[in-house]
């Protein structure tokens, strides 16, 4: 009787599967978090920071572009930007939410709170980041309707 008892004693550590899948998601909704964070910031300042001044066919006139010059530049660097803050602000829930699994009301306010080369290289790259850190917040929906029909 008494080995049965310890026997179960030590394989019972208060983890249940439910719970040990609630944790894994947790914890891959942070990493997705930070990584998407990362991929924003990046975005925004490679926009932010591109110009480039080519000299026209006639050398005395120089063509200057910048990202400022078009109005849809300009608001993708401050979606972007936006994007950024609010994964920046939300780490710290998300964080929260590892530590204390008990936490139900914080997964519902991570869901609400969730011609010229060079230039068209970098515009190019930044757009691909900005996917890419879409991509990850879609992710990261997901995963948090997981972890809420989980709990």
């Amino acid at each position: 009787m008494k080995g049965i008892a310890g026997e179960s004693g030590e394989t019972s550590n208060g983890a249940t599967p439910v719970n040990s899948n609630i944790n894994r998601v947790a914890i891959l909704e942070f990493i997705l978090r930070f990584l998407a964070a990362g991929g924003t910031l990046e975005s925004a300042m490679a926009m932010g920071t591109t110009e480039e001044t080519v000299p026209l066919f006639p050398q005395s006139i120089l063509l200057n572009a910048k990202y400022s010059d078009l109005p849809m530049f300009t608001f993708f660097v401050i979606a972007n930007l936006v994007t950024c803050a609010y994964l920046v602000f939300s780490l710290p829930l998300s964080f929260y939410y590892i530590i204390r699994r008990a936490a139900k009301h914080s997964r519902i306010v991570l869901v609400t709170f969730d011609t010229l080369d060079s230039f068209c290289e970098r515009t190019f790259g930044s757009l691909i980041s900005s996917f890419a850190s879409a991509f990850l917040l879609m992710l990261i929906i997901i995963s948090s309707a997981i972890a809420i029909s989980l709990s």
